[in-house]
């Protein structure tokens, strides 16, 4: 005979099964604890996070409000700066172009007092030659004087042994008269014997009959002589003819 629990375990496994459910395990209290703690914790920390971080933003925005107004200062300042620079150099400009003026004039002044200075030292060294050449002057004077003296005794000398010869012979020289007139040459202005450029010698009352538009025709070789009529007694004289 079957026993009761043996009969008891078949019907049980017969009988339907009840589906099994996992329980899920829970948290104790102290880990919850544990938890929330540290929850809090975090939460202070982050709020103190968050209070450091806005004490940064702030102290941020101060610096950048000083940084701002520093900068405002600098860059007022650097233009004041800039300003003044820019004055300065206004300044030294205008100095400048001064002073170049009075260098220009200053220059102008010592090219006027250098050739002030050079025409008094001409000025000087004419004067010299002027006291030198008087002194030349008198010795060529007294030396023309003396040559006048000699010339005019030499002349008189020859116009008498001219006199003399006239005298011996009775008739004149023919070279010592105008071929044209037949006047005898003298050392008068009208009879005055004068070469022209053909080598011929006439008076210069014959030269001034026989000049015309285009000057002295030779009445000899008909070369003319360029020369006008009022200045015919620039001719060269013929001493020779006078003095033989």
């Amino acid at each position: 005979m079957f026993s009761f629990r043996f009969l008891n375990r078949i019907f049980l496994d017969m009988a339907p099964r009840k589906k099994q459910t996992v329980q899920k395990p829970t948290i104790e209290n102290d880990q919850v604890q544990k938890l929330t703690k540290e929850k809090k914790e975090l939460e202070q920390k982050l709020e103190e996070a968050l209070k450091q971080v806005a004490d940064i933003q702030q102290e941020n925005e101060q610096r950048r409000i000083e940084l701002l107004g520093t900068y405002r200062d600098m860059r007022r300042d650097f233009e004041n700066r800039t300003n003044q620079i820019a004055k300065s150099v206004e300044s030294v400009k205008k100095s400048l172009k001064n002073a170049e003026g009075r260098a220009k004039k200053t220059d102008q002044q010592r090219q006027i007092l250098m050739r002030t200075k050079l025409e008094q030292e001409e000025r000087i060294a004419f004067l010299n030659d002027c006291l030198h050449e008087k002194k030349t002057h008198r010795m060529v004077e007294a030396e023309r004087r003396k040559t006048e003296m000699s010339r005019k005794a030499m002349l008189k000398a020859q116009k008498e042994l001219r006199e003399i010869q006239e005298g011996k012979e009775g008739v004149s020289k023919p070279w010592r008269q105008c071929e044209i007139c037949g006047e005898e040459y003298t050392e008068r202005a009208l009879r005055t014997p004068r070469v022209l450029d053909c080598g011929h010698t006439l008076c210069q009352t014959c030269i001034k009959r026989l000049a015309g538009d285009e000057g002295v025709h030779c009445p000899f070789d008909r070369e003319v002589t360029i020369i006008p009529k009022s200045r015919i007694n620039c001719l060269p004289k013929n001493f020779a003819v006078l003095h033989m």
